[in-house]
């Protein structure tokens, strides 16, 4: 935000507020522009100067401290209020910084032409230093790393495949007998379950009845074990399952290997 009368530019800064031209109001809209141009007129200026729009704003330093409603919280510009306070210049030109040239036509004011010319010269010097500096850096660094390789990657290489083969010869079956070893033990369980509810399927409730000496185990709770030896049967059927399919995967992943052996055995040839 910044202030539009000419000569003024103030922008938002702590204590300075900010009023836009009361548009509403026409005859007190042209009010405030009359005494704009009154400002400009002084200076000898034209009214071009100003240029407004619908979001032109003036800033507090053009208004007096009796045109404002001082209240607890804020300031407020009172209706009748107008600007009349313009200590400014419109004809003053912008003072641009320093900043904004270079470092070359800063020191033309400062220094003399010698002094610049040694300066350019030396900063070429360092930078000719530097590149062939970089350059004998970047050629060490270009041998290092080919003495490296020629002289470190290879053996690690060869190590690598050696102990790789190894592994695969040593624990190509392990997997395989695991899997082989759950499954027998799966079919075990599963044959004395079946044998189980064979026997529960045949006895009658007369002959439970008669060779039952204890008096927890009704026909209900013999029936309520037969339920959950049915369901622990099918469960283990399942688990029956995925164990066969994870032995076909892993001896599929076993051929496979074995392949990629006598390839890599054949290239080494």
């Amino acid at each position: 935000m910044r202030c539009c009368v000419p000569g003024c530019g103030q922008r938002s800064k702590k204590g300075i507020s900010f009023h836009r031209f009361p548009l509403r109001d026409q005859n007190r809209s042209q009010l405030w522009i009359d005494q704009i141009h009154a400002y400009l007129e002084k200076h000898n200026c034209e009214h071009e100067r100003l240029k407004k729009n619908t979001k032109s704003v003036l800033c507090s330093n053009h208004f007096l401290n009796s045109d404002y409603v001082i209240t607890v919280s804020c300031r407020i510009l009172k209706d009748s209020a107008y600007p009349s306070v313009f200590s400014c210049d419109p004809r003053k030109k912008k003072i641009y910084k320093l900043r904004s040239k270079t470092l070359a036509s800063r020191l033309r004011y400062i220094l003399p032409k010698m002094e610049i010319v040694e300066l350019e010269c030396t900063k070429n010097i360092s930078y000719i230093q530097d590149s062939v500096l970089e350059e004998v850096i970047k050629e060490a660094r270009i041998e290092e790393s080919m003495i490296k390789k020629s002289t470190v990657e290879e053996p690690i290489v060869e190590i690598t495949l050696e102990s790789f083969l190894e592994n695969l010869n040593k624990n190509k079956f392990t997997g395989c007998l695991s899997l082989i070893e759950e499954v027998l033990k799966l079919q075990e369980k599963i044959a004395v379950l079946e044998k189980l509810l064979f026997e529960l399927k045949s006895c009658n409730r007369s002959v439970i009845c008669e060779n039952d000496h204890c008096y927890a185990s009704t026909p209900r709770s013999l029936q309520r074990k037969l339920h959950f030896s049915q369901a622990k049967v099918i469960m283990m059927k399942e688990q029956k399952r995925n164990i066969i399919k994870k032995f076909r995967r892993s001896t599929m992943k076993v051929l496979q290997l074995q392949n990629l052996m006598k390839s890599m055995e054949k290239k080494d040839r």
